[in-house]
């Protein structure tokens, strides 16, 4: 038996919406864009003297403090850490 012959190879055999290929990435690449905006703006209003607690939150919760991954168990942080920059342009 091929894997061709299988069940879930068959066409609409489609378990949700998201089972189209591409449909996910789609989805992934949207949400980043998202978060870049609101972390783009919140970065902005803190650098202009703003209030910063949406900066600060993100920082909190994206950025990668080793304590907090192993104590708290942040384990996301190795991950999203990635996608944060110095808000400098430095390094």
């Amino acid at each position: 038996m091929g894997v061709h012959d299988r069940d879930y190879m068959q066409a609409g055999s489609a378990p949700g919406p998201l089972y189209r290929p591409g449909r996910l990435t789609w989805l992934i690449i949207g949400i980043n864009g998202v978060l870049w905006i609101v972390y783009s703006m919140a970065l902005n209003n803190a650098l202009k003297g703003g209030d910063p607690s949406v900066y600060r939150f993100f920082l909190l919760q994206l950025e990668l403090h080793p304590a907090a991954v192993f104590a708290q168990g942040k384990v996301w942080q190795l991950f999203t850490s990635f996608w944060l920059h110095d808000p400098r342009g430095a390094g």
